[in-house]
């Protein structure tokens, strides 16, 4: 829609011994309240984990020349 150029890659997946609910945290607003009680670590285990790599307009080249980097960095180019 905004056409900007971007790629999605796994990094790992839920480890339910590190990925826990934190406490303390106050949600912003009623809407990231909302968000975040549909967090429940039972739902998601073992599920993917990934990030996405985003660049302007007409910068495609920059785009996968980030993600390579990033591949180099994770050990997997």
């Amino acid at each position: 829609m905004l056409e900007y150029p971007g790629a999605v890659f796994p990094v790992s997946k839920v480890d339910q011994t590190i990925d826990t609910e934190e406490a303390d945290y106050v949600p912003r607003n009623s809407q990231d309240k909302f968000n975040w009680e549909l967090y429940k670590r039972e739902r998601y285990v073992d599920a993917p984990v990934s990030l996405q790599v985003v660049t302007r307009r007409w910068e495609d080249e920059k785009c996968l020349a980030v993600l390579a980097e990033v591949e180099k960095a994770m050990g997997r180019a």
